[in-house]
């Protein structure tokens, strides 16, 4: 049994890991904006794995992301002092989720608007935390006002761990009750994230090719710039729609 355990939690901390690394390292310097951050996908494993899995994940998260600021050029302090604020982005989300969902059904379940609303919670608090983490490394190692980049940290995490994570939470969901040997269908609330966030994709999609066809004359940066500005305001615009139809149908049954 023992044994067991050993296997699984390394299995984890190894597939977390190379999730994490997969998702990150390509994007430093396709979607770069400051110095020690860029447009980042990756920021839904946070908690996502988090959530479901807790410290194995949260070590194979710290552990990739110290071997990608490794191979990006980071100096040895900003790798070191990001270790902790690493691992607290994942076992927050973790213990918070426990509290929240402490006595409910179906923990990893997202059925109903309530059950969104503190996964999105936690997405918030998991945002908070890592713009001040990358804040304070900023200010500590470059001495400069780290307001943007902090800024830009909260609105990145908050808006891929909702936008990615909430699909993600029913995929998990459908598979976890397979495994068990449920054949659950997907309720309307499920339904409504998933077709949420197709929607979201096609219009992001469509965005950035309206976007890079129109400014071809300006830089990369702008471009992704503007396509991300744009972005955050449609899926701010989406998400309380997507809440609003989960209200009004209610729980699924």
């Amino acid at each position: 049994m023992k044994n067991n355990k050993a296997i699984r939690f390394v299995l984890i901390y190894l597939l977390s890991g190379i999730a994490f690394f997969i998702t990150t390292l390509p994007f430093h310097g396709l979607f770069s904006v400051f110095t020690v951050t860029e447009v980042r996908p990756s920021a839904v494993l946070y908690p996502f794995l988090g959530i479901s899995f807790g410290l194995p994940s949260a070590l194979g998260i710290m552990t990739a992301n110290f071997i990608c600021d490794a191979i990006n050029g980071y100096s040895l302090a900003i790798l070191f002092e990001g270790l902790i604020p690493q691992f607290l982005y994942t076992m927050v989300p973790y213990y918070l989720w426990k509290i929240l969902m402490k006595g409910e059904d179906h923990r990893h379940r997202l059925d109903c608007a309530a059950r969104v609303l503190k996964y999105a919670l936690i997405c918030l608090v998991f945002s908070l935390i890592s713009a001040f983490g990358v804040g304070v490394i900023m200010y500590i190692n470059f001495h400069f006002d780290p307001t943007q980049a902090a800024l830009f940290v909260l609105l990145n995490n908050f808006h891929m761990s909702v936008v990615l994570g909430c699909p993600l939470m029913v995929i998990s969901n459908q598979i976890i009750s397979r495994r068990a040997g449920t054949e659950r269908i997907l309720t309307r609330n499920e339904i409504i994230i998933i077709i949420t966030a197709v929607a979201q994709a096609i219009l992001l999609a469509g965005v950035a090719v309206t976007v890079y066809v129109g400014e071809k004359t300006v830089g990369t940066y702008d471009i992704w710039n503007t396509v991300y500005i744009v972005g955050i305001v449609l899926i701010s615009a989406t998400m309380p729609l997507s809440l609003g139809c989960m209200a009004l149908f209610g729980k699924s049954k």
